[in-house]
């Protein structure tokens, strides 16, 4: 997680997948979990690369997930 959350973009776009499970899905994949794990990881994450201004320099379309 820590490895791919480095890549710009993506911190922000898997919270924002993450958020959107609906609760069959979320129940199977332990959303419960991923809300006060991993979330604020990935919501961290994204708002330091808002902050660097690495968003700006790599267009969503140049990251290779």
């Amino acid at each position: 997680m820590t490895v791919i959350a480095q890549e710009p973009h993506i911190p922000g776009r898997l919270a924002e997948a993450i958020r959107q499970w609906d609760d069959e899905v979320g129940t199977y994949k332990g959303k419960k979990n991923w809300d006060y794990l991993v979330l604020p990881y990935l919501d961290e994450q994204h708002r330091k690369q808002v902050e660097s201004g690495l968003l700006e320099a790599h267009p969503e379309g140049d990251f290779p997930f």
